[in-house]
């Protein structure tokens, strides 16, 4: 390709797990353009403002190329091998001086989009054996994988929902349009959840707030008869009330009712501690529930309001 001659290339945004499609209009080194791919089978053309300001990015004055040294209140360039030897010094001084969680450890979410950075990154984190370890997660969804893990006994299971093809989504206490279906690997999720409705299926939105997520399924309760929406608006403390409630129905029949005794039993005997076994009778509720919410989501009925 000559220096002036206009070259298509496809790539994949790194700024978010949407991993939306992206297509380059390149010249030499210099960025011409960013679009959606339309040909991408997850994003399907459809990219948020920080895909876009990627060409900015790229070209902005003031991107490090190089290490920088700072010397006197001035920055300086420094080799890569002297920054790196620099650095190495001053990490052994420092954990030898006030020990290892004198460190903190961060790392940004384009490392997790490459091998080669997150297995290095998993080892030095390891070797600098701090407790103080940062990510995009520490700022945007612990609460998540904090649910994950007691929920599932691993941060890292994260349920993902099909959204392209349920016919019935309960949406509880989540700003999907907001979010714009993080950790769900699903762009442009405003899109998606219109097709759900257009096939016929059913988008329940459960929050205490008036979010964009719930005014996509009314602002106010739509009557169940429209057979697509329906948002069940809390009162203040609702949101308590039906988590509350949730987590009775696990004790109660822990208490009395016969085949969730069994069930656990079973579980124990299979060598999960009382924990964990607790923790998959959550998951066997939570599926009876939702096949409840489906077969009760009917005319007339609003089984999820509180107060």
């Amino acid at each position: 390709m000559t220096a002036n001659e206009v070259a298509p290339r496809r790539r994949t945004c790194p700024l978010c797990e949407a991993m939306c499609g992206l297509t380059l209009e390149v010249s030499g080194d210099r960025v011409l353009a960013v679009r959606g791919d339309p040909e991408d089978a997850f994003s399907r053309g459809y990219i948020c403002p920080k895909a876009v300001g990627l060409m900015d990015v790229h070209h902005d004055p003031d991107r490090l190329g190089q290490p920088l040294r700072r010397r006197n209140g001035t920055w300086e360039r420094v080799e890569w091998d002297d920054a790196v030897a620099e650095t190495v010094k001053r990490l052994a001084d420092i954990r030898r001086t006030h020990g290892d969680d004198a460190v903190a450890f961060y790392v940004g979410n384009p490392a997790t989009h490459s091998y080669s950075a997150t297995l290095a990154a998993l080892a030095f984190a390891r070797a600098l054996n701090t407790r103080n370890v940062f990510s995009t997660a520490s700022v945007d969804f612990l609460p998540h994988t904090f649910a994950a893990y007691h929920s599932f006994g691993n941060r890292a299971l994260l349920p993902v929902p099909d959204v392209d093809r349920t016919h019935f989504l309960l949406v509880f206490g989540a700003n999907p349009v907001v979010s714009n279906g993080s950790l769900m690997s699903a762009p442009n999720i405003t899109r998606r959840l219109k097709d759900l409705r257009s096939r016929g299926g059913r988008l329940v939105v459960v929050d205490p707030r008036r979010t964009r997520t719930a005014a996509l399924a009314g602002t106010n309760p739509i009557p169940a008869s429209s057979g697509q929406v329906t948002r069940y608006r809390l009162n203040r403390g609702g949101d308590r009330q039906l988590n509350r409630a949730l987590h009775t129905i696990l004790l109660v029949r822990l208490r009395i009712d016969p085949d969730t005794r069994t069930y656990m039993a079973r579980r124990t005997a299979e060598g999960k501690s009382r924990r964990d076994a607790k923790r998959c009778l959550r998951r066997v509720i939570a599926r009876q529930l939702f096949r409840l919410l489906e077969r009760y989501d009917q005319p007339g009925v609003e089984i999820l309001r509180t107060g």
